[in-house]
């Protein structure tokens, strides 16, 4: 959102963080004033979102936060 207002109480898909920063989910949006908004990659948007916690929780072995099998992930790494 790069001026206006938007209103967006069922914006799940876009953590708090990044509607501070001005990222929308204009799907479950609606303008409480005039407003100027631009589209933005969704992939960029996921990565910044979801794509550096997977890479530190799920694909370290160490992290305890994720279960996961490792075996697959011997085969993935082709560890095994």
């Amino acid at each position: 959102v790069k001026s206006g207002t938007l209103y967006q109480p069922q914006a799940l898909g876009v953590s708090k963080k990044l509607r501070e920063q001005g990222y929308a989910l204009l799907c479950v949006s609606y303008a409480l004033s005039d407003a100027e908004v631009e589209l933005q990659d969704p992939d960029e948007v996921y990565q910044m979102q979801f794509g550096e916690a997977f890479e530190t929780q799920a694909l370290k072995k160490e992290a305890g936060s994720v279960s996961r099998d490792d075996y697959a992930l011997e085969i993935a790494n082709m560890d095994e």
